[in-house]
């Protein structure tokens, strides 16, 4: 029986929302804070703080973990 794409992604979602909620990382010279955590697209809304200026941002939770990580 294969598992069905939809829970899989679900699981997914809702095992790192919780820890990466909150969290602070730097790209690109920025600093970025998470905001929240799309239940159903798993993006993650980020506000971004670089020169002065913050702007919300919508970035995968994938790559935000791998962000958080310090793997990318």
């Amino acid at each position: 029986m294969t598992p069905d794409p939809g829970s899989t992604l679900q699981e997914f979602i809702d095992g790192w929302r919780g820890i990466v909620l909150g969290r602070v990382f730097t790209y690109e010279g920025a600093l970025h804070f998470v905001l929240e955590v799309d239940g159903v697209t798993g993006l993650c809304r980020v506000s971004r703080r670089a020169a002065a200026r913050t702007e919300i941002i919508h970035m995968p939770l994938g790559e935000v973990v791998l962000r958080v990580k310090g793997d990318l």
